[in-house]
């Protein structure tokens, strides 16, 4: 029964993963490898952003990041229907955990999960560093009419976030 159970599994991840895309979008090429621990020092000096898994064993510990051409052409490619929303259950930090899979197994890039706060409230989106070291944020949701563009990320504690505006708070390393 086990095995029946994972080949159904199986065929229905295969019958999504198709569904999802008809195209083929080729993984980056453009790539600087930065350590885990640059990755965070850099986050958490340049723009105060903290680790969700603070105190955690390290996962990886070299992230891939590519230009922002690269991030700009992959940036439609993780996002998904926004029919897929389910209160509580698969909603918006969950959009990112996505983002951040398909970004890794999917195009060869590091990615990862963020919680902060944009002008709905609190709230979990994508974010990532280019090979210049500058960081980035996209929306994975295709509710949000900004979904699949890359943004430049506000550090400011304003009450008036407009829109596409996100302002990081943790991220998941």
């Amino acid at each position: 029964m086990c095995i029946r159970f994972v080949k159904d599994i199986n065929q229905a991840h295969q019958m999504q993963e198709s569904n999802l895309s008809q195209t083929v979008v080729q993984p980056v090429v453009e790539l600087l490898q930065v350590t885990r621990r640059f990755f965070v020092d850099h986050l958490l000096t340049e723009y105060n952003i903290t680790t969700i898994n603070k105190g955690a064993n390290p996962m990886d510990s070299t992230l891939t990041l590519t230009s922002k051409a690269e991030l700009d052409r992959l940036g439609p490619e993780l996002v998904y229907p926004a029919s897929w929303y389910i209160a509580e259950l698969w909603d918006c930090e969950d959009y990112a955990l996505q983002g951040q899979l398909d970004a890794g197994r999917k195009f060869k890039f590091s990615a990862r999960m963020c919680t902060g706060w944009m002008e709905g409230g609190y709230h979990g989106f994508l974010l990532t560093l280019d090979t210049r070291l500058q960081p980035w944020v996209l929306e994975n949701n295709a509710g949000f009419p900004w979904a699949g563009v890359w943004h430049k990320p506000v550090f400011t504690d304003s009450p008036t976030l407009k829109s596409e505006h996100y302002w990081p708070q943790a991220v998941f390393i």
